[in-house]
């Protein structure tokens, strides 16, 4: 079900090292450590941080998931191989100053699905002229999801799909029995939920046609 959810925008807390050198813009690769890497102000980091929000344009990392001749990038990127990555556009919706204690910034960012974090912080660093890589990443929220502590929630209010209204008997549907359209009120064709009291069901209409997604959901408050 997770892939139905509303999971953007995405919230991190990001760590940039100064000093650091890495292939892979993170602390995987690391080449090389600057012991008394340039010092910055605050004042300059808050500054260069504003100018990241809104769209930007960029090259993924090489050490990344995008696919290159049915291959993986970071795997062409270990193996030593030369390629090149077409551009992508981020959207940045927010960038918060957390921290600055020499050589790390600490920063939290909200972005939309598939931005690369390591690339904003190189981008940031190019901006202050200044050497540095991610040193490390936590994911804090998706959508309306934040990571604090495990609790039960009803997954109802997450999910970006029309409900329909079903005029059957209950158990039909508890029981994954064959729909027929003639039951269903409004619906159109594409994604849909049918809720019950205490549990609901995905299901996906074409021409007529009612397929199970998901059934049997239960709900949570």
């Amino acid at each position: 079900m997770f892939d139905y959810l509303d999971k953007t925008p995405k919230r991190y807390t990001a760590t940039i090292w100064l000093g650091a050198v890495s292939s892979s813009l993170d602390i995987e690769n690391i080449e090389s450590i600057d012991q008394e890497p340039k010092r910055l102000h605050e004042s300059d980091i808050k500054k260069e941080l504003d100018k990241l929000v809104g769209n930007i344009s960029y090259t993924p990392p090489r050490y990344s998931a995008k696919h290159i001749d049915g291959d993986r990038a970071y795997a062409k990127a270990r193996a030593g191989e030369s390629f090149e990555l077409p551009g992508i556009t981020s959207t940045i919706y927010e960038v918060v100053f957390k921290s600055y204690c020499h050589p790390f910034i600490t920063v939290d960012m909200t972005v939309g699905s598939g931005t690369y974090i390591r690339s904003l912080a190189q981008i940031l660093l190019q901006n202050l002229q200044a050497v540095g890589t991610l040193s490390s990443l936590h994911r804090v929220a998706e959508g309306q999801f934040v990571y604090d502590d495990e609790k039960s929630l009803n997954p109802l209010k997450y999910l970006c799909i029309k409900q329909v209204k079903y005029t059957g008997d209950k158990l039909w549907i508890q029981q994954g029995k064959k729909i027929d359209t003639t039951y269903l009120q409004n619906y159109t064709d594409g994604l849909a939920t049918i809720v019950f009291d205490d549990f609901f069901a995905i299901v996906d209409i074409r021409d007529d046609i009612v397929k199970y997604v998901l059934n049997d959901i239960q709900k949570r408050i």
